[in-house]
């Protein structure tokens, strides 16, 4: 199996409803990956399709494609973006990354990890209070999606708009009195960059995920035209362009970020970290995660000798969705949101091990319903690394 791709191009704005009711409907700021299985499903069965064909069965029903949750790209329509885990921190007063440059052209003061501060409080180890260092104001917890990129580092954002509908009365087909509501969407165009120039591009939201031969040539047969998720499609919304390339697997060295780690914790706490290997296992999507009771669970148990989990950040996330098919909601589930971060410490000898399994755990998720998005995962990510502000 090769890693591919997915990549959207909105050809109208989109809605995928945060909420199944709700007064003032908001959007998502993401495609799911839910979302884009059920359209792709709905879409080969209006085409003539039945769900008992084998076809059917290799896309949908086997649990072999991994359908990504797709996230904002830039106006260069290649970078796929990743989560900014929760314990990045930025300036309280000027927030945001110091290469980007706003609307008011001012720079960000940086983004910092307090991962290492994290794990010396709840190891009791006194450590200065990190503040910013440029305007010594206090920082504050950062989160979105960046281009992944420490050499270019950029926070990557989903322009949201507002649509207003008037309500219709039943009787006469015209405007009902006193009835007035707005929905929010992903808009399908978004303002360039300020240094940039003037003018917008269009929206572009990019996936990865592993497809064996015959599931590359199926989904591509499939997504040749345009394809409709989300609500509101009955009222042109929704209508995007798939597309599927081969690219680059992103790698770890989990040594070298071993070494990194150790190497700010001693120069944050002027004491050495426990003996073992450090690495950390970060939330790209939501996780569905159960204990052996089938209870909701938070904790990423590693099926490997000698792994012990040493801190963890993270936040929980009721998940809520509608079957299109069976026209009812789906059961909820309580999950890790992404940005959640675990920390392990190995102590073991067979590290080519462990880093076999690592990887096969990043090719294949965590907990429940990965086939719809869910249970992505990044392993030693290096911005919890960093020394010095991005």
């Amino acid at each position: 199996m090769k890693y591919y791709k997915l990549s959207a191009k909105l050809l109208s704005p989109i809605m995928i409803q945060e909420n199944r009711q709700s007064n003032t409907p908001k959007s998502l700021s993401h495609i799911t990956g839910s979302t884009l299985r059920g359209a792709l499903a709905m879409k080969y069965l209006r085409l003539g399709g039945r769900s008992e064909d084998d076809t059917f069965n290799t896309l949908f029903s086997s649990d072999v494609i991994k359908y990504p949750n797709l996230y904002p790209s830039d106006e260069q329509e290649t970078t796929v973006a990743s989560i900014l885990p929760f314990t990045t921190v930025s300036c309280k007063n000027n927030s945001g990354f110091q290469q980007t440059i706003d609307d008011d052209n001012q720079t960000g003061h940086g983004v910092n990890d307090c991962l290492v501060e994290k794990l010396a409080k709840r190891q009791k180890i006194d450590t200065r209070v990190i503040s910013c260092k440029k305007c010594d104001q206090s920082l504050r917890a950062f989160t979105g999606f960046w281009s992944n990129s420490i050499n270019n580092p950029r926070k990557i954002e989903t322009a949201l708009l507002f649509t207003r509908h008037t309500g219709i009365d039943r009787s006469t087909g015209t405007v009902a009195p006193n009835i007035f509501f707005t929905n929010q969407v992903i808009a399908d165009m978004q303002k360039l960059h300020i240094n940039k120039g003037p003018g917008y591009f269009t929206q572009y939201f990019n996936g990865c995920t592993y497809l064996s031969e015959n599931q590359l040539t199926l989904l591509q047969d499939l997504s040749s035209d345009s394809l409709f998720i989300g609500r509101n499609r009955s009222r042109g919304m929704g209508e995007i362009e798939l597309s599927v390339e081969e690219t680059g697997n992103t790698t770890f060295d989990m040594p070298q970020w071993n070494a990194s780690f150790r190497e700010k914790y001693k120069k944050t706490t002027e004491s050495e970290p426990s003996e073992g290997i450090y690495f950390t296992v970060g939330l790209e999507s939501h996780a569905i995660l159960l204990d052996r009771f089938l209870r909701p669970a938070y904790d990423v148990n590693l099926n490997f000798p000698d792994i012990t989990l040493v801190l963890k950040v993270i936040k929980t996330q009721i998940i809520k969705g509608w079957n299109s098919a069976w026209k009812m909601a789906k059961a909820d589930d309580i999950a890790t949101s992404m940005g959640s971060v675990f920390l392990f410490r190995y102590t073991g000898n067979d590290l080519q091990g462990v880093n076999e399994y690592l990887t096969g755990l990043k090719r294949d998720g965590i907990g429940l319903r990965t086939c719809e998005g869910f249970g992505q995962v990044s392993i030693c990510n290096r911005i919890h690394t960093l020394t010095e502000a991005l």
